[in-house]
C-alpha cells in the first residue's frame, strides 16, 4: 500500500545465509540462519516488537560456522575455539 520494496541478493539464489543442500547420503541438510547474534539489534528489536520468543545460546565452547565451499560433494566447516582466531577446516564427504 504505497510502499516500494527492492530486495538485493549477493548470490544467484534467494535466501542469503539460509541454504538447503541435498546430497547422496542424506536427503537434505539445512545450513545457516540458525540463530540471531547478540549484535543484530534490528532483528532483535523486531522479534521483541512482535513478541517472538527468543532465548540465549551458549557463547563459550566449540562453535561451528558454515563456509560455502562445495567441491565433489564435500561440505567444509570451520571449527573455531573461544579466544582463538584460527579455525580447523574439516570436510564431510558424500553430503
Amino acid at each position: 500500500s504505497g510502499y516500494y520494496t527492492l530486495v538485493l541478493e549477493a548470490k544467484d539464489r534467494i535466501g542469503g545465509r539460509i541454504c538447503t543442500k541435498r546430497g547422496l547420503k542424506v536427503n537434505w541438510v539445512d545450513l545457516g540462519a540458525s540463530y540471531i547474534g547478540s549484535n543484530q539489534f534490528n532483528i532483535l528489536r523486531i522479534a521483541k516488537q512482535f513478541e517472538i520468543k527468543t532465548y540465549k545460546v551458549f557463547s563459550d565452547g566449540l562453535s561451528i560456522d558454515y563456509v560455502e565451499v562445495w567441491s565433489q560433494q564435500q561440505i567444509y566447516f570451520i571449527f573455531t575455539f573461544p579466544g582463538q582466531k584460527n579455525g580447523l577446516r574439516i570436510g564431510w564427504l558424500g553430503i
